[in-house]
């Protein structure tokens, strides 16, 4: 049994991830502009609207374009944001979860401590080289569908992880894991499609605490795991 422990983390990682592909296919749809945030009339138009009745033209022109460029103090997010939030959450407790137990599963499969240092070190350097081209086609292909993927390449790196039998094979799966951890950064371009400008850093921040929220939370979980799957080995 405690030889299977860690696997078993890996393998229950799986399953998470792949329950985290439910909220993006619901219906919320990741839009670049949505028409609902669009103004009905610019500015300038509803300048053109409003009757002088006796009044400076500049006075009026200030007073209209004071009042109809203010943001509106509402800090309540469009209801598609939640799914972004949830898949950020999802990969990154999951990373937490993962490198709780990835020292004693490479353990278990008698690997050095380099390659231990190798399995942790292959996710971060895989993320730094192909974050930035991931974010990139996200703009081109869509932020859902991009999110899409980047839970599905999450969900075979853990299985593939699970399933090797070897310390080689689980430092190829943790980049191959680092490679799609662009959740964050294209979660990030997401909800500034989709809230107004001035919802921008309410939305952004949003998505940060929630990342940081899996960070401290993953590893947790993850130790009380294996405790617990300890306990009843």
């Amino acid at each position: 049994m405690m030889v299977s422990i860690p696997r078993a983390c890996f393998v229950a990682l799986f399953g998470m991830h792949t329950l985290a592909l439910l909220p993006l296919a619901s219906a919320f749809v990741i839009r670049s502009a949505p028409p609902l945030l669009k103004p009905l009339t610019s500015p300038s138009t509803r300048q053109q609207q409003v009757p002088f009745h006796g009044h400076s033209p500049t006075a009026l022109s200030t007073a209209v374009a004071s009042t109809t460029t203010a943001p509106p103090l509402d800090d309540k997010l469009p209801p598609s944001v939640l799914p972004i939030t949830l898949t950020v959450f999802a990969q990154m407790i999951g990373e937490g979860i993962a490198l709780t137990s990835l020292p004693l599963h490479m353990s278990r499969l008698g690997a050095s401590t380099v390659s231990t240092g190798l399995a942790v070190s292959a996710f971060s350097a895989a993320s730094v080289v192909f974050t930035p081209i991931v974010v990139k086609i996200s703009g081109k292909a869509g932020r859902q569908k991009t999110l899409r993927a980047c839970l599905l390449g999450c969900v075979f790196a853990q299985l593939l992880i699970a399933r090797s039998p070897t310390p080689g094979g689980v430092v190829l799966a943790r980049a191959i894991a680092g490679i799609f951890a662009a959740s964050v950064p294209v979660a990030q371009a997401a909800v500034t499609d989709l809230v107004p400008s001035h919802q921008s850093a309410l939305a952004l921040s949003r998505v940060s605490a929630v990342s940081q929220l899996a960070v401290v939370v993953g590893p947790a979980a993850g130790a009380f795991g294996i405790s617990l799957l300890t306990g009843l080995g």
